[in-house]
């Protein structure tokens, strides 16, 4: 993501990287299992300079915003908490 290297997620609509993906949009995303959907997808990537900066551009954001180590590590410490004041 960091590298702004556009990225093609081909994977069912139901997981958690589709989701994630479609939430922050940083890839484009193929979520049907069938060739003309994947190519479509390709073409679009290989013809559209627009879309796969954007694509970039945005996946560079999150990676900044959202994976960073300090950041990625208080928001676990912080599931952990609400975890244990359940099990408490």
């Amino acid at each position: 993501m960091i590298s702004g290297t556009p990225i093609l997620i081909v994977a069912p609509e139901d997981t958690a990287l589709v989701q994630y993906a479609k939430r922050f949009g940083w890839a484009e995303i193929v979520s049907k299992d069938d060739f003309m959907s994947l190519t479509h997808a390709l073409e679009e990537l290989i013809i559209n300079k627009e879309k796969r900066q954007q694509i970039g551009t945005t996946a560079i954001r999150t990676a900044e915003e959202r994976h960073d180590g300090k950041i990625v590590r208080q928001e676990f410490m912080h599931e952990l908490s609400l975890l244990s004041g359940l099990l408490n």
